[in-house]
């Protein structure tokens, strides 16, 4: 798999995704069941959105900034590999100080709710940048040849990490589920975040990019005000069902947490299985071509669900989606590392991101009150399909195939 990398590059890779599965044992336990954590803490829906919206918002706006600041990406640009060890120092140890007021109940009640809430969003945040730097880096050290088979490696080692987590906090939280259990799990998983603490210290610079464009000009040019309409149509899309598939199953179909473990258990294998496909396909059609491909997968499970009321049935659908969210993520990171010209890919990288955090918060809130404003919740299903516009959008947001465009470029 690693075949053909220099020596230093094959470091790197390596060594990025040891950090992955690291970070996917903590993102499947403590990430993950922030919403379960919330909802043990208070009953209104508002306090509950506190921990699991709020940090999403924040680092979208954090992210957008820095996109818009010139300054700031140039910043970013220059510092990245300082970037990411400095986040890695402040925002790993934070995870564990949320993990420690929790397991020794320093607070309760809605205090402990507000004081989690926080520690969140700061370190979401904080992690926001780095973020923007890790994707820079990436695109700058790894062979234009294997940037879609890195996207693909690095979510599915990810995803591996990430069900463990899952099943790990499952199985603790089947039987007790109190604060200082959440607390138990929590410091599970930010010990394991923790434990790559040293990585981003023995990353390097290989300078893999330089070389090439030294070849090859291998970048295209981004039509930025489409691309960002086709990304934001299609999340919200397909996100606008998703806060209420689960209460759908449980009130129409009388379904229970079997199915909803079906379901979670099926997205997730999908989601280990799939993203090599994936890769296989941005090397075949190109990374935006591909990411249309997902859109209309993940909008046809959506548009499907209504009409599939048995378990059996739920859990193809969310292989199905499970399938199509990973094309999204592997598709979209496939084009900022590989087709957007580096002196702009801080700027691209920064706006993405930004758009991936804050468009499903909107969606899947407006979702809810449509499905409560009209008392159809099929409707919120169906309108789903709105976002297949988002296809040839998505398309025609790239000028030229790789070779220098006269077209405006710039951010």
């Amino acid at each position: 798999m690693l075949r053909g990398l220099s020596g230093a590059v094959r470091r790197v890779v390596l060594l990025m995704l040891t950090d992955a599965v690291l970070w996917g044992v903590w993102f499947g336990s403590m990430w993950m069941f922030r919403p379960a954590l919330a909802s043990r803490l208070a009953e209104s829906y508002s306090d509950v959105n506190l921990v699991v919206s709020i940090p999403l918002l924040v680092a979208a706006v954090v992210q957008y900034l820095a996109g818009s600041s010139e300054g700031c990406r140039r910043f970013i640009s220059a510092h990245r590999l300082w970037l990411m060890r400095l986040v890695t120092l402040v925002v790993r140890p934070m995870n564990l100080a949320i993990a420690l007021v929790l397991y020794l109940e320093l607070l309760e009640g809605r205090q402990l709710l507000y004081a989690v809430a926080a520690l969140f969003t700061l370190s979401n945040a904080l992690g926001a940048f780095g973020g923007i730097a890790w994707s820079d880096y990436v695109g700058a050290n790894i062979p234009g040849w294997f940037k879609p088979r890195f996207a693909g490696l690095d979510s599915m080692i990810s995803n591996i990490g990430s069900l463990g987590g899952t099943v790990l906090a499952g199985y603790l939280l089947g039987s007790s589920h109190g604060v200082r259990d959440y607390g138990l799990v929590f410091l599970i998983g930010s010990a394991a975040y923790i434990a790559g603490l040293p990585i981003p210290f023995m990353l390097v610079e290989t300078g893999a990019e330089e070389a090439e464009a030294r070849m090859v000009h291998r970048s295209r040019g981004v039509r930025g005000a489409r691309l960002y309409a086709a990304v934001s149509l299609a999340l919200f899309a397909i996100n606008l069902p998703m806060s209420i598939a689960v209460p759908y199953i449980m009130r129409v179909w009388r379904g229970d947490e079997t199915w909803v473990a079906v379901i979670n258990a099926s997205s997730w294998i999908a989601s280990i299985a799939t993203p090599m496909m994936w890769s296989a396909l941005v090397e075949k059609l190109g990374a935006l071509r591909a990411a249309g491909l997902s859109v209309g997968l993940a909008i046809a499970t959506n548009v499907a669900f209504p009409f599939m009321p048995t378990v059996e049935l739920q859990g193809l659908r969310a292989f199905l989606g499970g399938a199509a969210g990973t094309g999204i993520w592997v598709t979209l990171f496939s084009f900022l590392i590989s087709d957007v010209e580096p002196r702009y890919r801080v700027f691209h990288s920064s706006m993405l991101f930004a758009v991936q955090n804050a468009v499903p918060a909107v969606a899947m809130s407006a979702g809810a009150a449509l499905a409560d404003a009209t008392g159809f919740p099929e409707l919120v299903f169906w309108l789903s399909s709105l976002g297949l516009v988002s296809i040839p959008l998505l398309r025609s947001s790239t000028t030229g195939t790789g070779a220098p465009s006269r077209e405006r470029t710039s951010p």
